[in-house]
């Protein structure tokens, strides 16, 4: 009987080999059928079965007692948003009420017109308005245009450079229709909070959602 076992014991290590180097994949599909679980070191890695086209593959990490990466990263980005809306919760509230405070009922929706073109303080706050304003408007061109290709040009090819460029000069004659045609920045303010705070509030929400859905399916309900 030794020949046997050792016979046994060989071709079970052959097969072994060959299984390593050309059933991989097979033994992934296995794997993520059967809930994705392995071990490599002691830690746990759990892979979902969301389709990997979609470039998202859930992953926990269960070492000792360590927090998973998806955990870690809601945490992160929970802590980020608290603390920067928290900022700007406190910096408004300063700004209106000293602003009321200061000059009452003859306070102007943009509090800089209050004050003095002579005030140093408010030359550089101005100063600092404008340099805002112009950092942050390329951003939200590009996101403009890109919201006006996928609206007006879906499914005719890449955008050349002609075309690019007269989305980018309409957006901004747009841009400057408008600033000339309401001049009151507390209107602009307004309409902004409302469009955006409803998009934050209920649809963001629901589009997440939706997308949990499409690429995790019955898991995303978890999630």
């Amino acid at each position: 009987e030794m020949p046997s076992h050792a016979a046994s014991d060989e071709e079970r290590v052959d097969s072994d080999v060959d299984g390593d180097a050309g059933g991989s994949d097979a033994s992934t599909s296995r794997r993520k059928a059967a809930g994705g679980r392995s071990t490599a070191g002691g830690v746990v890695m759990s892979e979902s079965t969301a389709p990997e086209e979609d470039g998202m593959v859930g992953m926990t990490l269960d070492g000792d007692g360590g927090e998973s990466e998806d955990a870690a990263t809601v945490g992160q980005w929970t802590r980020v948003a608290a603390t920067s809306t928290s900022a700007c919760l406190v910096i408004f509230i300063v700004c209106g009420t000293s602003g009321v405070f200061r000059f009452g009922d003859q306070v102007d929706g943009n509090i800089l017109d209050n004050l003095s073109n002579d005030d140093a303080a408010a030359v550089v706050a101005r100063i600092g308005l404008a340099a805002a304003v112009s950092c942050a408007y390329p951003l939200v061109c590009n996101c403009m245009r890109n919201a006006l290709e996928g609206l007006c040009f879906a499914g005719r090819g890449e955008a050349g450079v002609a075309r690019r460029l007269g989305e980018t000069l309409f957006l901004v004659m747009c841009t400057v229709a408008v600033a000339l045609a309401v001049p009151q920045i507390e209107v602009v303010f307004a309409f902004k909070g409302a469009i955006l705070g409803s998009f934050i509030v209920y649809i963001l929400p629901a589009v997440m959602y939706l997308r949990l859905r499409r690429v995790y399916g019955a898991e995303g309900d978890a999630r």
